[in-house]
């Protein structure tokens, strides 16, 4: 039964988002601004991500999506070269109070990321629902993909007529 209210109420929840406003999410979003990978991995995986998110709209699944993804690309590029250089010259109290925080802020990535997989289960669960079969439901996500595939084309056709003005920005 629980389950089932929490379906509803991000169902409700994202109809009232998308029908209080006038344009779509996506059209609101900020435009991605790409730095030189290279040069800071940490800004280029968030960059990339970012470019992922806009494309996917994790968060219209599950609302902690990008949160996890930038917990994790954070604890991957910052957190964890921070806390091994700190583990290697502080001594035993500092190695404490260092990897108590480390702890602190894994286990914050951890609740986002567990509630972004919870979030992606109840979708698939309500997916199920809609469809009798296995088959059915793997149709559903091709033509889903058919139709992104039609827009990214129609994309790269637009890209090639323009290519001064993309340059440009």
């Amino acid at each position: 039964m629980s389950l089932l209210i929490l379906v509803t109420r991000n169902f409700f929840r994202s109809v009232l988002i998308s029908s209080s406003s006038a344009k779509t999410l996506s059209q609101t979003e900020e435009p991605i601004v790409y730095h030189n990978a290279s040069s800071d991995p940490y800004q280029g995986n968030l960059d990339y991500f970012n470019a992922f998110e806009q494309g996917f709209q994790g968060n219209e699944i599950s609302g902690n999506f990008s949160n996890c993804m930038h917990r994790y690309i954070l604890l991957k590029h910052k957190e964890s070269n921070t806390y091994a250089m700190k583990l290697h010259y502080g001594d035993f109290s500092e190695t404490v109070f260092n990897t108590t925080g480390f702890i602190k802020n894994s286990s914050f990535f951890v609740s986002h990321c567990t509630d972004t997989v919870h979030g992606f289960f109840l979708y698939a669960m309500l997916q199920k629902s809609y469809h009798n079969t296995t088959t059915s439901l793997l149709l559903s996500v091709l033509q889903n993909l058919l139709g992104n595939a039609l827009e990214i084309n129609n994309i790269s056709k637009q890209m090639k007529l323009y290519p001064s003005e993309s340059l440009e920005e």
